[in-house]
């Protein structure tokens, strides 16, 4: 009993202690500043006063449990876990939120979604209204009215006024406004929509948040993928889509590989932003299909759109018959193994790789994308040669440790991302995830923040220092740990949370 009681005191000054560094003072839920005015990320959190927003849910969680997590892990969670929130929420409401990706003054339909996920996730209640709450639903309007300005685009400013950014010298079909920051079509980020909309309602139940303005996103949003299922041959010279740029063109005259009618629906870039290298990118097109058969649901939910619930029901199945058929292909490992391809185009061409940008091959089980056994047998098979150097060429292991990378920075630049999406598969060890949680800190290189990509060898030698959508990602892992393997997470004898801490003293 001693040597417990002394634990307890121990842990409590823990407790206080970190009470005191939280400082849980007010913060305004608007900002109106953006990255020349940066939060950033940092080896601590921002004081109160800086943060961009502040979730009572979100401080009251990290205060109860950051104490009981294992030191590094604490404090790398502590850090990334709120830094959407203390950092990239330039505007937050029910009416509009704005949140950027990081160190780019703009918002990435993907990344966003990715960003505020975790607080979705394990912090939204059906029929408990918050500021997050609002929050969220501000950015699927956001999100909603992105779409309508324009479909093909990835990344938006927070208004028209100014110059529109630095690419706005890119030639494309449709035309770009100054509304928009990049206009690479990418087939994930009407995707993304779709997915941040259904997860908000199935969390919460907010009905209200769903207008018009968002009923006719998403007729925007299916009409885009329906043209994009077309031929190269049925497109023939009249392209809905079409980009030029001296460094990423899209080839064959701004319409990338020439494609064949496969049911599945093409992309132009892939989630890293670079240019496809053939045109149906096999998991945005996995993702797309489970997504579509929740936003029918979605529909169905809501009411008055019964068009656009079987549209999208019907989408999903054409998608789900076009990946039967071309998307799974002989391992080259083993020609007796199926495999998914990274990229296809419906005339025999496969990529055989993946790309540690979400949505990937590896990350499939975190997106709720495998629906067959056939599917899972295929996934493991898949994530073999993902997680190998001899049958994909991005991914790499070091002294620092060992992840997929991505083209979009070249070799041996290994992604915290890649890293996570691989701890979240159903079929690791935990000796696996503790190295993965291992080769995570040590990519952080002391700053407690996760980064774009890491050197191999040498953490200190990294790209992006302040990367919204990996910090989340890295949050959720751990919450994803403390929900379904807390013991490689949290100390061996973690202090009482809050509720038992009450129920001591009621006892008392």
């Amino acid at each position: 009993m001693r040597a417990t009681k002394m634990v307890t005191l121990s842990a409590m000054r823990a407790f206080v202690a970190y009470a005191a560094l939280l400082a849980m003072a007010p913060v305004s839920s608007m900002s109106g500043a953006l990255a020349s005015d940066s939060v950033g990320c940092h080896k601590t959190r921002p004081s109160p006063a800086r943060r961009k927003f502040s979730s009572p849910e979100v401080d009251l969680f990290l205060l109860d449990t950051v104490p009981r997590l294992r030191d590094q892990i604490a404090q790398t969670f502590n850090v990334c876990l709120p830094n959407a929130l203390d950092s990239t929420f330039v505007v937050a409401g029910r009416d509009d939120s704005f949140v950027i990706t990081g160190d780019i003054d703009a918002m990435w339909l993907r990344d966003s979604t990715f960003q505020v996920l975790p607080y979705v996730r394990y912090f939204l209640k059906q029929g408990h209204r918050t500021e997050l709450s609002d929050a969220v639903c501000g950015l699927v309007r956001r999100q909603a009215r992105s779409v309508l300005i324009d479909r093909y685009a990835n990344a938006f400013n927070l208004d028209a006024r100014g110059s529109g950014g630095p690419h706005q010298g890119d030639r494309r079909v449709p035309k770009m406004t100054k509304a928009v920051f990049e206009g690479k079509y990418e087939l994930d980020s009407l995707v993304a929509f779709f997915a941040l909309s259904n997860e908000y309602l199935s969390r919460t139940g907010d009905a209200a948040c769903f207008g018009s303005e968002w009923r006719d996103a998403v007729v925007a949003a299916l009409g885009a993928m329906r043209e994009q299922q077309r031929s190269s041959r049925e497109e023939g010279s009249r392209a809905a889509y079409q980009f030029w740029r001296s460094e990423a063109d899209l080839g064959n005259n701004g319409t990338g590989a020439p494609a064949a009618r496969t049911m599945m629906v093409r992309s132009g870039f892939r989630p890293s932003d670079d240019p496809c290298a053939l045109p149906f990118h096999v998991p945005t097109n996995l993702w797309l299909r489970s997504e579509l058969k929740r936003l029918s649901e979605t529909l169905s939910s809501l009411g008055g759109a019964e068009d656009s619930r079987k549209e999208a029901l019907e989408l999903s199945e054409e998608v789900g018959r076009g990946l039967r058929s071309h998307a799974l292909v002989a391992s080259p490992a083993n020609s007796s193994e199926s495999i998914f391809a990274y990229e296809v185009d419906g005339f025999g061409s496969r990529v055989i790789m993946d790309d540690a940008n979400a949505p990937s091959l590896v990350s499939l089980p975190y997106l709720g994308s495998l629906e067959t056994q056939e599917e899972e047998r295929a996934y493991l098979a898949t994530k073999r040669l993902a997680l190998a150097t001899e049958t994909n060429p991005f991914f790499y292991e070091g002294a620092v440790g060992s992840g997929i990378g991505s083209p979009h920075k070249g070799y041996g630049m290994i992604w915290p991302l890649g890293v996570i999406y691989d701890l979240f598969g159903p079929e690791k060890t935990d000796g696996e995830i503790l190295r993965g949680l291992d080769h995570l800190q040590r990519s952080t290189a002391g700053t407690n923040c996760m980064h774009e990509s890491f050197w191999k060898d040498d953490a200190s030698v990294y790209t992006r220092p302040w990367f919204a959508w990996a910090n989340s990602a890295y949050g959720e892992l751990i919450l994803y740990l403390l929900r379904t393997r807390p013991h490689l997470v949290l100390r061996e004898t973690p202090p009482p949370t809050v509720r038992e801490r009450k129920r001591e003293t009621k006892a008392r």
